[in-house]
């Protein structure tokens, strides 16, 4: 399982991208079109926001080569649509000689039945598309539900979905752990939120259910 303890804090944050105190404009545009940072990665998580604000996200890597076969993407899906700004990469690949691939696991929210429905984690550049596919291995929820890729040359973005049961429930408690009886439950992060926005206590507790992987 995977337990999330939150504190509800009333005041609204408001921050543009210099750290002021504006909001990010909607319109606004990646700022590091050529962004040249060289990563390796050896049993590590990259944790995204994914499409969890409106406009443009901001994380963004050069070249990410993998070490082994321990590395996952985490990418949280937090309103719960199918958008394009996920994890902005300019390719994967495994190291040297070596055939090393990543997991993608989809956080937040149920995976989409369909290739046409399929949520975008990665977006790469160029002609690297191909290169970056390769060096993807297992794709999953949060839950451990098995996804199948989906692929957009023309974006370039690599998709998952899932042809199983995608049942992702999450469970919001009152208080500081998972015991009682939840407040709510939904399939998605984003309708989780919702439904706490109208709540006015100060401590409350996202559990979100984790089975066992089976490809």
């Amino acid at each position: 399982m995977i337990l999330v303890s939150i504190i509800i804090d009333r005041t609204e944050k408001k921050q543009d991208a210099k750290g002021g105190d504006r909001y990010v404009p909607k319109d606004y545009k990646p700022d590091l079109p050529t962004c040249i940072g060289y990563v390796t990665i050896k049993s590590s998580t990259i944790c995204s926001g994914g499409d969890c604000y409106e406009a443009w996200n901001r994380q963004r890597f050069g070249r990410i080569v993998l070490k082994d076969n321990y590395n996952t993407f985490q990418i949280y899906n937090a309103m719960g649509e199918i958008v394009q700004n996920v994890v902005d990469v300019y390719y994967l690949m495994s190291t040297g000689s070596a055939s090393y691939k990543a997991t993608i696991e989809l956080m937040a929210i149920k995976a989409n039945a369909t290739a046409s429905d399929a949520f975008s984690m990665i977006r790469t550049r160029a002609n690297k598309f191909p290169t970056s596919v390769s060096a993807i291995g297992t794709l999953k929820t949060h839950a451990n539900v098995s996804c199948t890729m989906a692929q957009d040359p023309t974006n370039r973005l690599i998709k998952l979905y899932a042809t199983a049961n995608a049942e992702n429930i999450i469970y919001l408690y009152s208080g500081s752990s998972n015991t009682g009886t939840a407040l709510y439950s939904a399939d998605s992060f984003a309708a989780v939120l919702k439904y706490l926005r109208r709540l006015t206590g100060t401590y409350y507790t996202i559990w979100f259910c984790k089975g066992i992987y089976s490809d």
